[in-house]
């Protein structure tokens, strides 16, 4: 058995004794990453498969209701500005606000899904 030697040419392999017993140490430690990551995988798509039934039982009327708490969220990371704050506090109101709306905004929708989204739609439409 042969193996690189830094981009300048081939040497064989030493034989020693430990040799066999590291390769194999190795290639336990290979088999267990393999099935660690392959267990990890199964368990992620366990768990949305989960999520994606839990927001399909969710009501069109708790989307709207999600949906509808981005708008304060929205109007408090802008308001916030004409508190008497550092700049520093402001801008870690403005993320973690800005941040609630934005969660609340794409979970509303995400519960609507397409269905709800163009019944909202409508809705507003023939409010107009």
């Amino acid at each position: 058995m042969i193996f690189p030697l830094n981009g300048l040419g081939f040497a064989p392999v030493p034989r020693a004794a430990g040799h066999v017993a590291q390769m194999s140490a190795r290639l336990r430690v290979s088999v267990k990453m393999i099935n660690f990551v392959a267990n990890m995988k199964k368990r992620l798509e366990n768990i949305a498969t989960k999520v994606k039934r839990w927001l399909k039982s969710l009501s069109f009327k708790t989307g709207a209701i999600v949906l509808a708490c981005c708008i304060p969220f929205y109007i408090l990371s802008f308001a916030q500005m004409l508190l008497p704050f550092s700049a520093t506090t402001k801008g870690v109101l403005w993320a973690v606000l800005f941040g609630l709306a934005k969660t609340c905004q794409y979970g509303g929708l995400t519960i609507l899904g397409v269905e709800g989204y163009n019944r909202v739609k409508s809705w507003l439409k023939r409010r107009r």
